[in-house]
């Protein structure tokens, strides 16, 4: 029963009104039961707002019969109301107190890739290859032989209009099936075709090749960065806050009557 209470107050904290607290009285109800009122655009907000009504039906028919029989006056439930509140307080004050924090400026990012260089090495060996493809074959192997020849990819797609290209990055091609697997141990500027890739042919060109081990370019870590450099800043924005508050609020840990009571504690608790 208190996990079904407990359940009760997790919903309601976040999407119930009493009537007596006044909630948004000028708002138009989207379903009411008892002295629970549901908003329209708390209804509105919801990924389904059907089923979202249906659950909020359900749980405050079950929070209005918990109450007719006192259970909201039970000493268990009111500890874990309070400890429910004080997380829900928590994270509203932490989440106004993220919002200070700015986007790490391209500087920042910078100087963060160059210290921490250690932290972004390839796993395994990619290969940077440029895929030349068209309907025509006899086009594809004329342009094979121009780009074996050290034409640019740019100046075969001028001269033959029908062919498209795109870049990607490889990762491990060995592992990868035909006719990636070609690519394994393709030093760069190797041509590769036409071969068929199971929607037609195509050209390989090898752009590049990087070994596993060697530094990941800052523009492959940079959205990691940036995370790593937020939560740094979260981290340092709630020490700083707890610093200023044990000095406000001086708790007390009671640890004399802990021991006597048989519950230890480090000292650092």
């Amino acid at each position: 029963m208190y996990f079904l209470i407990l359940a009760v107050v997790l919903i309601f904290s976040a999407g119930c009104q009493r009537e007596k607290s006044g909630g948004n009285s000028g708002e138009a109800a989207a379903a009411r039961a008892g002295h629970y009122r549901l908003s329209q655009s708390q209804a509105a907000n919801s990924a389904n707002p059907g089923e979202y009504i249906n659950s909020w039906v359900e749980t405050s028919l079950l929070a209005l019969e918990a109450e007719r029989r006192k259970l909201d006056q039970d000493a268990k439930f009111n500890t874990q109301m309070e400890s429910i509140r004080a997380k829900l307080l928590t994270e509203l004050l932490l989440e106004k107190e993220y919002a200070k924090i700015a986007v790490p400026s391209e500087e920042s990012i910078a100087a963060y890739y160059q210290q921490h260089q250690k932290e972004f090495p390839r796993v395994k060996r990619e290969t940077e290859v440029t895929t030349v493809s068209g309907l025509d074959d006899e086009v594809l192997a004329e342009a094979a032989k121009l780009m074996r020849r050290g034409t640019a990819v740019e100046e075969v797609l001028t001269k033959f209009p029908g062919l498209v290209s795109n870049r990607d990055n490889l990762l491990d091609a060995g592992s990868m099936p035909p006719p990636f697997t070609g690519l394994a141990n393709a030093a760069a500027g190797t041509v590769i075709g036409p071969v068929d890739n199971g929607r037609g042919k195509v050209v390989f060109r090898v752009e590049a090749v990087m070994e596993a081990g060697t530094l990941k370019p800052l523009e492959l870590v940079r959205e990691t960065i940036i995370f790593r450099i937020t939560q740094d800043e979260r981290l340092r924005i709630k020490e700083a806050l707890l610093n200023e508050l044990r000095k406000k609020y001086k708790p007390v840990v009671y640890r004399d009557r802990l021991k006597a009571a048989g519950i230890h504690i480090g000292e650092g608790e």
